[in-house]
């Protein structure tokens, strides 16, 4: 039976990989060090924070990185909530706003308040003693890698490259959420959202002007009709115009036959006459 527990167990562990520890030095005052906390981390722990655990070392005051060590001491297991709380300070929220959602116990916050803050203080100098870079913040990774680079996609293969085979990688190193300046570039988009709009509203003006072109075609029509009864009477006209010719050469030509039919009747007879005459005198 024994043999067969560790072969089981010999089987089962080449599948189960332990968290890598992260190490993050910080300043938690300068501007880096509050982008880093407010978007960076979050967008890590959400694509490996199952895959990883998160140490700290503040280098501002007891006063300011007590409290906030104390906080995280307790969020230890989870990560998301280690993030989601530093995301909190650092859109300058006090500790009571981003506490009050959080499963912190008061007892052990106080507790700790008496008993840790000094150790929290020297072994952050002892931290930032050994790393000797003054810029923050700083990532260190198992082995003692050090990052300087704050490029969040960086950082994130980094975290990746520790698992070198692609089948123990977390999900994020594979399908990666898009970072969050990613999310806001739609923001673009909504300008071509107005563009759009300005578009959907070019087909009213469309209308209007189809109603003007109706409008305009509705005139031209009615232009169109006064030439028409106009054209009537002239069309008229110019039949009895065509007409009154007509009327005027049927007239020319009764009276023309009667010119024709004159001279003949006053010029056969006499030539009748004169021919007998010149016959008799022979």
């Amino acid at each position: 039976m024994t043999c067969r527990l560790i072969v089981v167990i010999l089987l089962i562990v080449p599948f189960i990989h332990c968290q890598k520890l992260i190490t993050i030095l910080s300043d938690f005052t300068n501007d880096k060090d509050v982008k880093f906390f407010k978007t960076t981390l979050p967008w890590i722990v959400e694509n490996v924070g199952s895959d990883i655990s998160l140490k700290f070392h503040f280098k501002d005051s007891g006063t300011n990185s007590g409290p906030r060590q104390c906080n995280l001491l307790q969020l230890t297991k989870n990560t998301y909530l280690q993030a989601d709380y530093l995301s909190c300070l650092a859109k300058s929220n006090t500790q009571e706003e981003c506490v009050k959602d959080l499963p912190i116990k008061s007892y052990q916050f106080k507790r700790c308040l008496r008993t840790n803050v000094k150790n929290f203080v020297i072994n952050a100098e002892r931290e930032f003693r050994k790393i000797k870079i003054d810029a923050t913040p700083i990532i260190i990774l198992p082995r003692r890698r050090v990052l300087t680079d704050t490029l969040p996609q960086n950082i994130l293969q980094s975290i990746c490259s520790l698992y070198p085979k692609i089948s123990r990688q977390p999900i994020g190193c594979i399908m990666t959420s898009p970072f969050p300046d990613e999310k806001e570039k739609p923001d673009e988009n909504i300008e071509t959202d107005d563009s759009v709009k300005e578009t959907t509203v070019s087909p009213e003006k469309k209308q209007t002007t189809q109603q003007e072109e109706n409008s305009e075609g509705d005139t031209e029509p009615k232009e169109e009709k006064h030439p028409k009864e106009n054209s009537t009477p002239k069309s008229e006209t110019n039949l009895e115009e065509k007409k009154q010719p007509g009327d005027n050469s049927t007239s020319e030509n009764e009276t023309n036959p009667e010119e024709e039919t004159q001279p003949n009747d006053n010029t056969a007879p006499p030539e009748v006459e004169t021919k007998p005459k010149e016959l008799n005198t022979t």
